[in-house]
């Protein structure tokens, strides 16, 4: 399992999203199916960078970019948070995922028909009622349908559907957190232990450490400048 290492060290935040999505929805199922079958021996390697970036969500040190928007009430969006949420938020059509559920794909084909050509015109996209289905949607469809099954408030939210209120996020955002710590959602810990989870204060997460580990220089190749704002980023999982 890997990631690449999405958090900003001067701002102490992840601007993207992919450590926390995918742990809620695929890593944590992998090792959770063997707990059905005791007798399969299995490992599963990890990556540092990815268990660096688990430990953080798991202990509460860190958010990203995303969560923070989608745990934001709808009225306290200014314009350029509104058209990152329209934009950043609503993933393709054509992704499975989004398909599965009529009112994400309702409001993710909306943006596509739309073609909206800047961040005003992302801003107005939406209403606030879509907006907020859309804060809560494009976070839901990433916990896995077993552990929906397993967990009564996400199901409801499930069979609800549409016309969320703010109320209705936080028990999504829980589980997810939940999902990325050992032991999380009711289960024995399936987390691999890595030789990156004992790491000195001061190493940085993928690099080996040691006399012997000396890190290559690299020359930077300049295709690859940050923005001031994230969201002109073009994220992918």
């Amino acid at each position: 399992m890997h990631q690449p290492y999405y958090k900003d060290d001067l701002s102490n935040r992840f601007l993207l999203p992919w450590v926390r999505l995918r742990c809620a929805k695929d890593y944590y199922k992998m090792p959770a199916l063997l707990a059905d079958y005791p007798s399969i021996k299995q490992t599963f390697n990890l990556v540092p960078a990815l268990v660096a970036q688990v430990q953080d969500y798991a202990d509460s040190r860190f958010s990203d970019v995303y969560l923070e928007l989608a745990r934001r009430p709808v009225g306290d969006l200014n314009a350029d948070e509104r058209a990152f949420v329209a934009r950043w938020m609503t993933e393709s059509s054509q992704i499975r995922r989004v398909r599965e559920y009529p009112r994400y794909a309702e409001l993710v084909r909306k943006r596509e028909q739309a073609w909206p050509r800047g961040s005003l015109d992302l801003a107005r996209l939406f209403s606030d009622a879509e907006l907020r289905d859309l804060q809560v949607w494009f976070n839901l469809s990433w916990i896995g349908p077993e552990v929906m099954e397993r967990d009564p408030a996400i199901g409801e939210l499930v069979r609800k559907g549409r016309d969320f209120v703010e109320a209705d996020k936080e028990p999504i955002f829980r589980l997810q957190l939940e999902l990325l710590r050992p032991g999380g959602a009711d289960h024995e810990s399936h987390l691999p232990s890595h030789p990156a989870a004992d790491r000195r204060p001061g190493d940085r997460p993928g690099r080996a450490t040691g006399p012997r580990h000396a890190a290559p220089r690299v020359r930077p190749s300049g295709g690859c400048r940050r923005t001031a704002a994230p969201w002109r980023r073009v994220p992918h999982p």
